[in-house]
């Protein structure tokens, strides 16, 4: 099976850019920004986001134990594009994201940034340019860690077929 048609990827993606959904109430409401960076962004976020994946994982297997690899996995995933977050340039007031809600409403990034400058601005077609830095900023720097995931999963499997 190739890489793209991996559905592990696919939903790999999705729980890792779960997060950023929570632009789509505001952009309905004719400003983007209006909820994005917000509890979406947030440790309750996580816990919910966490919390739905695994339900769903528990309907499907019927079973605790393996439901839980999924729950693990989507906390993990979440939780590393928060903490990606918090190491970007943000322009925009207010400043980060309300990574501890609901424990607290205040705003939360760290000074040392990774990746350049993504202002939230109106939707409009430059956001496609906008984010081309982000991107290649993201690609170099987490590329090299899906390469060697990839790698020593492919590994781990000609072991495991050598192994029979």
């Amino acid at each position: 099976m190739g890489m793209l048609a991996d559905p592990l990827l696919w939903l790999a993606l999705l729980a890792a850019n779960a997060p950023d959904f929570d632009f789509l109430p505001g952009l309905f409401l004719g400003n983007e920004s209006l909820f994005h960076r917000g509890a979406g962004h947030s440790l309750g976020g996580a816990f919910v986001f966490s919390a739905a994946v695994f339900a769903a994982a528990l309907v499907l297997t019927r079973s605790w134990k393996r439901a839980l690899p999924a729950l693990l996995l989507a906390s993990a995933l979440f939780m590393s594009h928060l903490v990606l977050d918090l190491f970007g340039r943000d322009p925009s007031p207010p400043h980060g994201i309300q990574f501890f809600w609901p424990f607290s409403d205040s705003y939360t990034f760290w000074e040392w940034h990774l990746f350049p400058n993504l202002e939230r601005r109106p939707f409009d077609r430059s956001v496609v340019s906008r984010a081309v830095p982000v991107v290649a900023a993201e690609l170099l720097l987490l590329g090299p860690l899906l390469l060697a995931a990839r790698f020593w999963r492919r590994r781990r499997r000609s072991g495991e077929g050598a192994a029979s």
